[in-house]
C-alpha cells in the first residue's frame, strides 16, 4: 500500500481541474497579523485576499474533497524502514506530489488568479535582496511546498494555510535577508544563521544548500513568541527552539526519512540520550514541543497571545489538567522543568546530576512516564469520544 494511500489523497486534483466552474463562499480561518497603522486602502486589499481565499476553499469543498477541522498539531505521517523498495516508493510519491503539487495551483490560479507562489515571485520582485537570496527563498518554498504532500496526510486547505502564513511572514515581518560567509556576528555564535528580532533581518553563513536554516528563522518570525518573559534554555525558550525546529524539517530537501534518524545528545558528562523522530537543530527541543502538542495543548494558539512565560505554564497545566485530571498536567510540566534544567541554549547537556541526584537520562524516564501515563489516558478518552460520534450518526 502507498503512502498516500487514504480517502483524501484518492481525490486528485487532476480530476478537479475538470471542473473549475464551481464557487462559492467560506473558508478557512486567516493568520492574525499585529499591524501597526491601519490604512483603508491596506484593510481593502487583505479583504480581497481574504474572499479570494475564501472562494478557492469553499470550490475545493464543493467539488468533493473533504475538509477536516484540526486546529492541534498533527503527527508527522512516518515513513517505513528504508528498504530499497520503501526507497523506490518514496521517490515514486516525490515525483507524483511534484505533479499534484502544479495541478493544485493551476485550479487555484484558475479560480483567483494568483498563487501563493505568485504572491511571493511578485514581492521579491520589489525587493533588492540579491539574485542568490531570491532564488533561495523560491528554492526553499518549492522544498516546503512538496515535502508537505510527503510529511502529512492530504488536506488541500491546511497546506495552503500553511503555504499562506509563510509567505505572509516574509512578506510582513522579514527585514532583510543576506547571505554572507564572512559576517563577525555569524563566526561569534559559531552559527549558520541568525535573526535579528528588531529588524526581521536574517543572515545566513550558506545560501541555497541552507534552506533548512532559513525556514527555522522565518519560523522565529511568524506571528507570535514564547519567550516573553523567558530567562536562558527555560521552558520558553525549549518551545520557541523546538517549534522552529520542527518547521526546520518541512524545508530539509526532500528527505522525508530524516524523520528516522535518531540523534546522540551529550557532551560527554552523562550518559547519551538518544532523540529519535526529530529533524532539526534542536532534536531534544522539538520532541518536548511535539509531545505538549499530541497531548492536545494549542501551542500554535498559545504563541500568538505571546503572554509570559510563567502565565504561559500556568496555562498548559490547567490546559492539561482540566482533561486529564488528577493534576497530570501539574505533575508532567514539573517533571519537564526538571528535564529542561540539564540543558544550555545550544540544546547540549551541561550539567551532570540535579538537586534530586539524576542525571538527564533519569530526569528524561521519569518526565517520559508521567508523559506516557497522559497519552493513553488522552487516547482512551478519544476512543470513547469517536465511539459516542458513532453511535449518534447512526
Amino acid at each position: 500500500m502507498g503512502i498516500f494511500d487514504n480517502t483524501k489523497f484518492k481525490k486528485s486534483l487532476s480530476v478537479l481541474l475538470a471542473t473549475l466552474s464551481i464557487g462559492g463562499m467560506g473558508g478557512c480561518k486567516k493568520e492574525e497579523k499585529r499591524p501597526i497603522e491601519h490604512d483603508p486602502e491596506e484593510d481593502m486589499a487583505m479583504k480581497s485576499e481574504t474572499n479570494q481565499n475564501e472562494q478557492y476553499n469553499d470550490a475545493l469543498d464543493n467539488l468533493g474533497v473533504e475538509i477536516e477541522e484540526n486546529t492541534n498539531f498533527q503527527e508527522t505521517q512516518k515513513v517505513p524502514e528504508a528498504s530499497q523498495d520503501v526507497q523506490q516508493e518514496i521517490k515514486q510519491e516525490i515525483q507524483n506530489t511534484s505533479t499534484i503539487s502544479k495541478e493544485e495551483d493551476a485550479f487555484k490560479k484558475s479560480i483567483i488568479g494568483t498563487t501563493e507562489k505568485d504572491r511571493l515571485r511578485d514581492f521579491l520582485e520589489e525587493k533588492d535582496w540579491g539574485a542568490e537570496e531570491e532564488e533561495m527563498l523560491l528554492y526553499m518554498y518549492d522544498v516546503v511546498d512538496e515535502n508537505y504532500d510527503i510529511r502529512e496526510f492530504y488536506e488541500p486547505t491546511k497546506k495552503q494555510e500553511y503555504l499562506r502564513n509563510l509567505v505572509d511572514t516574509i512578506i510582513n515581518n522579514v527585514g532583510d535577508i543576506t547571505v554572507n560567509r564572512d559576517d563577525p556576528r555569524l563566526a561569534e555564535l559559531g552559527a549558520s544563521a541568525y535573526v535579528d528580532y528588531t529588524t526581521g533581518s536574517i543572515t545566513l553563513k550558506f545560501g541555497i544548500t541552507a534552506v533548512g536554516e532559513l525556514r527555522h528563522e522565518l519560523a522565529h518570525l511568524e506571528t507570535g513568541s514564547f519567550l516573553t518573559g523567558n530567562s536562558g534554555a527555560g521552558l520558553g525558550f525549549v518551545l520557541e527552539e523546538g517549534r522552529a525546529s520542527y518547521k526546520k524539517g518541512d524545508a530539509q530537501d526532500y528527505k522525508p526519512s530524516i524523520d528516522n534518524m535518531s540523534q546522540d545528545i551529550s557532551n560527554g558528562m552523562c550518559p547519551s540520550i538518544v532523540i529519535s523522530g526529530c529533524n532539526g537543530s534542536y532534536y531534544a527541543f522539538e520532541q518536548i514541543y511535539k509531545d505538549i502538542m499530541r497531548l492536545g495543548v494549542d501551542l500554535e494558539g498559545l504563541r500568538k497571545k505571546d503572554m509570559h512565560v510563567n502565565e504561559l505554564e500556568q496555562v498548559i497545566k490547567m490546559d492539561l489538567d482540566s482533561r486529564l485530571g488528577n493534576e497530570l498536567g501539574t505533575q508532567y510540566v514539573e517533571k519537564l522543568k526538571n528535564y529542561i534544567e540539564f540543558f544550555n541554549e545550544h540544546g547540549k547537556v551541561i550539567i551532570s546530576q540535579n538537586e534530586f541526584g539524576q542525571n538527564a537520562v533519569e530526569a528524561k524516564a521519569e518526565m517520559d512516564a508521567i508523559r506516557e501515563v497522559c497519552m493513553v489516558i488522552k487516547q482512551e478518552m478519544q476512543q470513547s469520544y469517536n465511539i459516542d460520534k458513532s453511535s449518534i450518526e447512526r
